[in-house]
């Protein structure tokens, strides 16, 4: 009797139908694929306070970053909707500057059409189809930075470019008196230069510049002078029609993206300090955090699809991008976020879906094996990798913090009412002969590399548009099971059970049954 392996390619295939799918995974949540191997992602731990209390800041988090200062001792920065936090040695400090301004916790739309996506210095431009111009406030950013061992902040409501002196009875204070105002984003460069965006120059001489850069001296956030003798402070305001949106350090060179194009900053000295040079045109970020950077390349979620850097800026191909684009929740697109978990060689994207005011789906990429996994269900507003905690940190809509890639846990205490998410996929359909034979499916034969406990259900039909006709349950993808399926093509859905599995390439013991 023949075999049919069951080789699907890793990632998962939602640009089509379910029969364009066949052989390939068209559902996944909560799975990552290793060398081939299908597997769960690590679980989740609320990270704990020094009284051993879970680490909860009540409002959404919309920024985050670790960092070490000079003893080594390991700080985390947070940042809400009307508050920045910082968390070191167990303990949560409260650290929002005096006179700070609030954003909002959602995005806020006005009445009428809007087009899908484009930016208008901070706003959204609407009036799609001849639309009504209605506008979309967004909502809070947070962008943060280090400098030294000191933490560099800004937020989107607030415009001013804070740091601050790691004394915890101490606010985040402006960084000087003549530095830009009005910004939308920060960035510090691989130079060492403190750098706003979309803001004013030196004291505010010229109002606020959705396409302005400014910069202050060297390794000096007290100088924002150009005229300063010896100084290399300075501004620019890049050619074209985009705004500003945020920036990010990538080797040799600063990215900053507009919601139209990509720029790269280089640092080339003398009189002019840096240079400005378009990488990317018509590739412009959906959000002011949708970006990430890994392994010298960044990557980023557009309003369309989704892009990389690698000294050119080209489109990023995703077979899962239109369950992607037209169930975002547009309104809130300003709440996409993005960061990397590089122990699996991956990019996630959270973003809201169907309607949802928050980030409830979470898409990843594995940049080295040029594959996606999702959408999952799984709230989370911002993130940061691993490094200056063993783990990566996450985030959610409630202010939980949580170190990911940790034990086997998947508590959703937030967006799920303290329910344990499971892991599953399900396959497209295999043609189990030519298409014109009737096929029974006598057992299910595990391989080498398939082990642990999970569920496995399989699916036998006649034609694609059929209800499914044949059904098995009860089996166990590590374990060799008889089975008594008929069909011309069969697809199959495993769902966790036990941790700790993985799933390679099975068989199937299949024996022809004749034409119908």
């Amino acid at each position: 009797m023949p075999y049919v392996p069951l080789k699907i390619p890793p990632g998962v295939f939602r640009n089509g139908t379910k029969y364009q799918a066949k052989g390939r995974w068209y559902v996944a949540n909560l799975v990552r694929w290793t060398e081939g191997a299908m597997q769960a992602i690590g679980g989740w731990t609320q990270v704990q306070d020094s009284s051993d209390t879970a680490l909860d800041l009540t409002d959404a988090i919309r920024g985050v970053m670790g960092w070490r200062i000079n003893t080594g001792a390991p700080h985390m920065a947070l940042g809400t909707y009307n508050k920045a936090y910082a968390f070191a040695g167990g303990v949560l400090t409260d650290i929002t500057p005096a006179g700070f301004t609030a954003g909002l916790e959602d995005a806020t739309a006005s009445v009428g059409l809007y087009d899908k996506g484009a930016y208008d210095a901070g706003l959204y431009s609407k009036g799609a189809g001849g639309g009504g111009g209605g506008t979309i406030t967004e909502a809070q950013n947070w962008h943060f930075d280090s400098f030294g061992q000191l933490p560099i902040a800004l937020a989107y409501s607030d415009g001013k470019i804070y740091d601050w002196d790691l004394n915890v009875v101490n606010n985040l204070v402006v960084v000087h008196a003549g530095a830009p105002t009005g910004c939308k984003g920060m960035v510090v460069t691989p130079e060492r230069f403190i750098v706003g965006l979309g803001g004013t120059d030196y004291n505010a001489v010229s109002a606020a510049d959705g396409r302005r850069v400014t910069w202050c001296d060297q390794e000096n956030s007290g100088d924002w002078n150009p005229a300063t003798v010896g100084g290399q402070a300075g501004d620019f305001i890049l050619p074209g029609n985009g705004a500003l949106m945020c920036g990010a350090r990538n080797r040799n060179e600063t990215l900053l993206w507009t919601d139209m194009d990509l720029f790269a900053m280089r640092y080339i000295g003398g009189v002019l300090v840096y240079s400005f040079v378009q990488v990317g045109v018509n590739c412009g970020i959906i959000s002011r955090r949708a970006h990430a950077e890994a392994d010298g390349r960044a990557f980023w979620m557009g309003t369309r699809g989704f892009y990389m850097y690698d000294g050119f800026a080209k489109p990023l191909p995703c077979e899962i991008q239109d369950e992607i684009f037209p169930n975002l929740t547009e309104a809130q697109a300003s709440k996409v976020a993005a960061w990397t978990v590089s122990e699996s060689n991956e990019v996630w994207f959270a973003y809201p879906s169907g309607g949802s005011v928050e980030n409830n789906k979470i898409v990843t990429y594995n940049y080295m094996e040029n594959h996606w996994s999702g959408p999952w269900d799984l709230e989370r507003t911002a993130g940061m990798d691993r490094g200056v905690y063993d783990s990566p940190v996450m985030c959610d809509g409630g202010g939980d913090v949580y170190f990911h890639e940790y034990g086997d846990n998947m508590l959703d205490t937030d967006a799920n009412s303290n329910v344990a998410l499971v892991p599953y996929a399900e396959s497209g359909p295999f043609e189990l002969a030519a298409g014109d034979n009737l096929m029974t499916v006598n057992r299910y034969i595990p391989d080498e590399t398939t082990y642990g406990d999970c569920a496995l259900v399989l699916y036998a039909g006649m034609y694609p548009t059929d209800a499914v006709e044949d059904e098995q349950t009860g089996i166990t993808i590590g374990e060799i099971t008889d089975t008594r399926l008929t069909g011309r093509q069969i697809r199959l859905k495993i769902t966790e059970t036990v941790k700790g599995w993985r799933f390679g390439i099975p068989r199937l013991e299949v024996i022809k049954r004749g034409r119908r």
